[in-house]
């Protein structure tokens, strides 16, 4: 595997995945060193486990995010975008694998390129990377599109899009029939579940306000770190959850070589207040407080960033207030929604279900 460097879409450099570890961050010790403010002097680090090569954040400032998600450590597969600070990473495969593994589509994109005609192409878990370059899996030759322009791909909470091309990530979840435009190409995506409905490329074209630039932030010192007492866990690598707590017993392969993990993830603590997100963009994970204090919404300064553009920036917190753990809304613009209604404050108890947005989690005191 290669980790290749894109700006705007371009490739600048390309770094390839050995045996030996890769550190990357601001520091001129690393083995990549970036020009980058909220890079940390040693940001992450990348490491072979058995036949995976897996990314693991060493306790950096801004956080280390695998196609626009917070991961602690995570299993880097072809197509998968690595942002570290503002600065963008294409996996990149060497070959292709010999016995490819046979994943059922979520849907497919279809459009009428100029070089192959009608194409229709599954998307599921491996990513489909649409841009100019030999290596895209739909290559699109013409003067206004970069080596690699979009990223699509299935995660927890449906079909995500991803812009690359531009100088800063921006990301929107896809509908049935919606469409995007890579220069002169219109790509719509058909579901699976709506295999029996035609879908074409004139469809409705996926509106600019839905795409969430998820690198807006200022920049970060590594001074000004979050709250140490919040902890987040991500063990859904393939995305479903029941899985994910089966490879509880696989976390410490995945995670060898980072130091701060040498036991059970910090979210699965007895005693813990715990929110498990069953579904939206950040379905699998598990989030921990043992601080007093969790914020939630679209900002990347809350605990519990959410990649979802129907999520206010600051949508809701959780605090501790004498014993009882209360969830506030933050004067949202959708609300928030407790077992069902909406809600605007309330003490929660094991088993509660908590919407905001796409997104659900589920409570463990």
């Amino acid at each position: 595997m290669r980790l290749a460097l894109l700006k705007s879409g371009m490739v600048q450099s390309a770094f390839p995945v050995s045996d030996a570890d890769l550190i990357i961050g601001r520091d001129e010790t690393c083995d990549i060193v970036l020009d980058d403010p909220r890079a940390s002097k040693e940001h992450a680090r990348i490491s072979r486990s058995k036949d995976r090569i897996v990314v693991t954040d060493m306790e950096s400032s801004n956080g280390t995010r695998v196609n626009e998600r917070l991961v602690l450590a995570h299993v880097l597969r072809p197509g998968d975008i690595l942002r570290i600070g503002r600065s963008l990473f294409l996996c990149l495969a060497d070959e292709a694998p010999e016995s490819p593994e046979e994943n059922p589509p979520l849907g497919w994109l279809v459009g009428d390129l100029p070089a192959q005609g009608k194409v229709k192409t599954p998307v599921g878990r491996d990513a489909v990377l649409v841009g100019s370059s030999r290596e895209a899996t739909l290559r699109i030759l013409a003067r206004d599109v970069r080596d690699f322009q979009m990223q699509v791909l299935g995660i927890p909470g449906g079909i995500q899009a991803a812009d690359i091309g531009g100088e800063k990530p921006r990301c929107a979840l896809l509908r049935h029939g919606e469409s995007f435009r890579v220069g002169p190409v219109r790509l719509a995506f058909q579901s699976v579940a709506k295999k029996g409905t035609t879908v074409k490329p004139s469809s409705s074209e996926v509106e600019e306000s839905r795409f969430v630039d998820t690198a807006e932030e200022p920049d970060v010192e590594d001074s000004a770190r979050k709250d140490p007492g919040t902890t987040f866990s991500v063990l859904a690598q393939e995305g479903e959850l029941g899985k994910a707590l089966a490879q509880e017993a696989e976390y410490a392969d995945l995670a060898a070589a980072s130091p701060r993990y040498k036991a059970t993830p910090p979210a699965f603590r007895a005693g813990a207040f715990q929110l498990t997100a069953l579904a939206g963009p950040c379905a699998g994970q598990v989030f921990g407080l043992t601080g007093k204090r969790m914020t939630m919404g679209r900002s990347e300064r809350c605990d519990v960033c959410l990649n979802d553009e129907s999520v206010s920036r600051e949508h809701a917190s959780v605090e501790r207030v004498e014993g009882d753990m209360v969830i506030e809304d933050l004067r949202s613009s959708n609300g928030v929604f407790l077992n069902g209604r909406r809600i605007r404050r309330h003490p929660l108890k094991t088993g509660d279900k908590v919407r905001i947005g796409m997104s659900e989690f589920l409570v463990h005191l």
